[in-house]
């Protein structure tokens, strides 16, 4: 129903249904019956035909993810909408896509609802990152930043240093996208990043506290909920 590789130099792997090729880290060249491509690091690719990896950067890192049908219609049905995309698209938030998939590939396959909320994360992410491309450059460019740093609890004036740019215009650009706040985004950001740690990993309140940039993880606690309406721990009950 699904299989997940571990991307290799000079390998060939078979496709089915819904194939895609996720590129971590370093830049890869691959070759397919009919065409050849250059996938670049952080980026996914959804491919049609089975391809052979003819070339590598030094250091690489890469998964690809093959999927029957059936498996997307009982468990992802908004992954056919998304599997025309045939050219690499860049991905969001990383780090999180790196975690989930290296745990897909680890994950005894009968654990099928800890299999489907990886997955469904993973597919959210590709999503976003498609949607992504209609947002304004300026505005990618903080979420992207916040996704790569949510461990330091920056404020909103350090992002805008970061971006090169007066935080007044941060703020213009955040609310002309989202009629919100910086402030009100980036904590968006880490309750969404919260809830994703809750779901899909057995890390303890604690542990993803300091993760998060909390100095005690009373403080995240309190801020959970403040934003979710219940405690980190009633929350994971939840789901």
């Amino acid at each position: 129903m699904w299989s997940i590789q571990k991307l290799e130099n000079q390998s060939n792997y078979t496709s089915q249904d819904i194939n895609i090729l996720f590129v971590i880290a370093g830049d890869i060249s691959v070759q397919s019956l009919q065409n050849s491509y250059k996938i670049p690091k952080k980026s996914f690719f959804f491919f049609e035909n089975s391809f052979k990896v003819t070339s590598t950067s030094p250091f690489y890192e890469g998964y690809v993810l093959t999927l029957k049908n059936d498996l997307v219609q009982d468990l992802l049905p908004s992954l056919s909408s998304l599997s025309n995309v045939c050219k690499p698209n860049s991905l969001v938030n990383i780090q999180l896509i790196r975690s989930l998939l290296f745990s897909l590939s680890s994950e005894r396959k009968e654990n099928t609802s800890l299999i489907r909320s990886y997955m469904n994360i993973i597919f959210e992410k590709i999503e976003e990152s498609i949607h992504q491309k209609n947002e304004s450059s300026l505005f990618k460019k903080f979420i992207n930043l916040i996704e790569e740093n949510i461990e330091n609890n920056y404020c909103a004036a350090t992002y805008a240093e970061m971006l090169n740019i007066p935080l007044k215009k941060l703020i213009t650009e955040v609310k002309k996208e989202t009629n919100s706040t910086p402030c009100s985004v980036i904590s968006q950001q880490v309750i969404k990043r919260a809830k994703e740690l809750l779901t899909t990993t057995k890390k303890s309140s604690k542990t993803i506290a300091y993760q998060l940039g909390f100095r005690e993880p009373y403080y995240f606690i309190k801020y959970f909920k403040r934003n979710v309406g219940v405690t980190p721990t009633q929350y994971r009950k939840q789901y």
